[in-house]
């Protein structure tokens, strides 16, 4: 379906679900030319000028015109004022719809129900190769990014049905997880999927509110898991005893995430033993790349970060640290 007749869809949709028309999102459509691999650019926050930002209703338009599209492999709908409602579209758009290859959510409102939505989703869809990101195109998941979502459960039943999505899902490369408010029993539940997982190699926890404790069951997941390679527990309070934890797990013989387990230019990190105890030394202070899933099949750096629960330190120093 070309852009010019998803345009001609679109209203058709909006008309026929009496649905006011978004001036943004006609105007996006109305623009792109492309027949094949197009990205659809509707952010909420456009930096040159004010848009209308979508609503359920608008993405309920949306999804119905884009169901047989075979041009259109991105969609980016973030910030705007999508809810669980718009979400639960969403999903059913990802079922049905094999070449959308990127979908960009990050700062709508989705709720607890809107997260479940997307866990169940992606525990059987084989049609989005990346979740946030653009990539190659192909029929394997890569990358979630979830950050900063509205979830408010003291009980975290989110972090439950994404623990379910891991160990069903083998090709997820990627899951962004920072800003989730995420606390020790989040952690504890998302780890007995991650331990059975075998394709994840990117985990992002940033700015969440994990302790000591939460780090003391990702240690001992890490111990068992052979393809997590990098971890970014920066802003969280994991304190010396959490640090300590980890530092164990990086000097376990099945862990990946360790000085000469990964290429010197993708780690940061490495093992030293002090009075018998095993402890974490600096080596370049920051990656020289972002981890980020690419072309490759290979993810590839996306973190300042990986293992770590402080801000990396100048790179001018060239010695480890190992106070």
């Amino acid at each position: 379906m070309a852009t010019a007749n998803i345009s001609a869809c679109h209203a058709a949709v909006c008309a026929e679900y009496a649905i006011k028309i978004n001036p943004h999102v006609s105007d996006v459509l109305e623009k792109t030319t492309d027949t094949k691999c197009v990205t659809l650019e509707l952010r909420g926050n456009h930096r040159l000028r004010c848009v209308q930002r979508l609503d359920d209703r608008d993405v309920l338009a949306l999804s119905k015109c884009l169901r047989s599209s075979t041009c259109v492999t991105g969609l980016d709908v973030s910030y705007n004022n999508i809810t669980d409602e718009g979400v639960g579209h969403l999903a059913d758009l990802l079922q049905c719809n094999s070449t959308l290859l990127s979908l960009r959510l990050s700062g709508n409102k989705i709720g607890n129900t809107g997260a479940m939505h997307l866990a169940s989703m992606l525990q059987a869809t084989q049609s989005v190769i990346a979740f946030a990101i653009a990539l190659k195109s192909n029929r394997t998941l890569r990358c979630v990014d979830i950050s900063r979502p509205l979830l408010f459960s003291h009980q975290e039943e989110w972090a439950v049905h994404f623990s379910e999505m891991l160990l069903l899902n083998s090709s997820l490369v990627e899951l962004h997880l920072g800003k989730t408010g995420m606390t020790d029993t989040g952690m504890e539940r998302l780890t007995e999927g991650l331990r059975l997982n075998r394709s994840l190699r990117y985990l992002d926890l940033r700015c969440n509110r994990v302790t000591r404790d939460g780090v003391r069951h990702l240690a001992e997941t890490l111990k068992q898991n052979p393809t997590l390679e990098v971890i970014d527990l920066s802003s969280n309070r994991i304190e010396d005893e959490g640090a300590v934890y980890l530092s164990e797990a990086v000097a376990w013989p099945g862990c990946v995430l360790r000085d000469g387990r990964l290429p010197p230019e993708q780690t940061d990190v490495s093992a030293y033993e002090v009075d018998g105890r095993v402890f974490l030394a600096e080596v370049f202070h920051t990656l020289r790349r972002r981890y980020h899933s690419n072309t490759s099949d290979t993810a590839t750096d996306h973190a300042d970060n990986p293992v770590s629960g402080s801000p990396p330190h100048d790179e001018e120093s060239p010695e480890p640290h190992t106070d």
